[in-house]
Parts: C-alpha cells; sequence; structure tokens
C-alpha cells in the first residue's frame, strides 16, 4: 500500500506503469435504527489511463457510492482506493481534496453549480482552488466554453441556463484542469433525447483528446454500450464485467 510521502512507483525507472484507479476490498456499511446496512460488498476493480468504464445496475445497488468512494468524496468502512498509486483512506481530508484537484473530474446528475456566479466563474473554479488566475486560463475557460457550445453564455447565471446548458458548463468545469480521470453519475440523467446525445458524444471526445480515464454511472445502455468496458452491480456487489472488444 502507497503512503502520503511516497513517489509514485509510475515514474521509478524501470517500474511497472499503475492503473490509474486501483479498488481493493472496498466496502461501505451504514448505521440504521435497525442495525448496519451494507451498501458495498469488498469490490475490487481497475482502471488503466485513458481506459473507459461504465457501471450499471438498478437502483440502489451501490454504484453511486462507489464512484462517490473512488472519487474520494466518502470514507469507505474498509478497503483501499488507490487514485495514480496513491492511497486516499491515508491521506487528511486536506491532503484528498488536493488530490482530488489534481487528478480528479467529477460530473454530477444535479450539476452542482454555484448559483452566485456566471458559467465561466464556474468553470474558472477548479483552477481557482489551486490559486491559479490570469488572463491564460481565463482564456483556456473561455475556450473550453466555446468547444461545448455556450461561447455567447460566459456571463449567464445557472438560473438563466437550461438544464442541458448547465450540464455543458459542468463538462467544461471538469475538464478545466486537464483531470486524469473523470468521474460522471449519470450525467444524461435530467436531459431530453435531444440534449443528451451531444453530451455523451463531448464525453468520449473530450476522453479520446485528453487522455482522460473515464468512469460513468448510468442506467442508460446505449451510453454504457460506448464505454470499452461494463461492470454491472446488484446487492453492493460487482456480478459481471464484459469488455467491448470493438473499442
Amino acid at each position: 500500500m502507497s503512503s502520503p510521502s511516497s513517489v509514485s512507483l509510475e515514474s521509478a525507472p524501470g517500474a511497472v506503469k499503475l492503473p490509474i484507479l486501483k479498488v481493493s476490498g472496498l466496502r461501505k456499511t451504514h448505521e440504521t435504527a435497525g442495525g448496519d446496512l451494507t451498501v458495498l460488498k469488498d469490490v475490487n476493480l481497475s482502471l488503466d489511463t485513458g481506459d473507459t468504464l461504465a457501471i450499471i445496475g438498478p437502483s440502489g445497488s451501490g454504484k453511486t457510492t462507489l464512484l462517490g468512494l473512488c472519487a474520494g468524496l466518502d470514507d469507505a468502512s474498509a478497503g483501499s482506493v488507490e487514485l495514480d498509486g496513491m492511497a486516499i483512506e491515508l491521506l487528511d481530508q486536506d491532503a484528498r481534496a488536493a488530490l482530488r484537484n489534481r487528478l480528479v473530474g467529477f460530473v454530477f446528475q444535479s450539476f452542482q453549480l454555484i448559483p452566485t456566479l456566471t458559467a465561466i466563474e464556474n468553470v474558472l473554479v477548479p483552477l481557482e482552488l489551486r490559486g491559479e488566475s490570469g488572463k491564460d486560463i481565463h482564456a483556456e475557460a473561455e475556450r473550453l466554453m466555446t468547444e461545448v457550445g455556450l461561447g455567447d453564455r460566459l456571463d449567464h447565471y445557472p438560473l438563466q441556463l437550461s438544464g442541458g446548458e448547465q450540464q455543458r458548463v459542468a463538462l467544461a468545469r471538469a475538464f478545466i484542469h486537464r483531470p486524469k480521470i473523470l468521474f460522471a453519475d449519470e450525467p444524461t440523467g435530467n436531459l431530453d433525447a435531444g440534449t443528451s446525445g451531444p453530451i455523451v458524444d463531448m464525453l468520449f471526445r473530450l476522453n479520446r483528446e485528453a487522455g482522460t480515464a473515464l468512469v460513468l454511472v448510468t442506467h442508460d445502455p446505449a451510453l454504457a454500450a460506448k464505454a470499452r468496458r461494463v461492470v454491472t452491480m446488484s446487492g453492493g456487489e460487482i456480478v459481471s464485467e464484459e469488455e467491448n472488444a470493438a473499442i
């Protein structure tokens, strides 16, 4: 297991390249009035840099819980999650937040835009959290907003944008710091068919162009079929895994 102060083994001479994500024996249990409720049961998976993975399964199967644990947004009851060779359970909250800001992009189903910030200000948030500012990053934010079709919506607030437009702002925000891995929770769940198609195309295009690993939670079979690997969950466990040989 990696330690917080260790140098990534990926950069060591002659070392075997590590997966960008490695999940080992992951378990999540909640205490309830009726006793412990186990949401995840000893989940294991890994993902290489640039790969694509879809997680499917019925509601309540643990998909979103797994995604949040992989991104370091929640604490596991047992097991390990390694991002780029770093075991995130060994990090305090500040170090974990710094790791997320350096490696991770996250697209929430509910967008999670800050209502008091304009669209471009929302996109700039990850870089500002790093202490970065200036004309260059503003130009990059404008470029991404134009790429997602919102070059004329830079100064609009979230409430002035449609659901599809808000999701595109969220995508631009997720990619502004060029993450090594992007987690997307039902990225088309709140969108109509006409809007979801371009969002899906954009996710996989950005994955190809930036080499960012992509992990999707979805109920949409057509979206899942675009990923190279598809994991099916049920009752908090991975019950099957398939590879798309055509990708």
